[in-house]
């Protein structure tokens, strides 16, 4: 994904944030299969960011 090792590490840990602070927004919306399907995609971007972040450390 990125360049360097070092750097697919901090865009792992950014993807990470982004989907934490986004999770504040998402439950405010207005109907609840909006709010899931935020949350799923989150949960997914989450996840992909944490295997970035922690791919090196096996």
């Amino acid at each position: 994904m990125a360049g360097h090792p070092r750097r697919t590490a901090f865009l792992g840990t950014l993807m990470m944030l982004v989907a934490f602070v986004t999770g504040l927004w998402v439950h405010e919306l207005p109907t609840t299969a909006l709010r899931v399907s935020a949350y799923v995609l989150l949960f997914l971007l989450a996840a992909l960011g944490f295997v970035l972040s922690f791919r090196d450390y096996s």
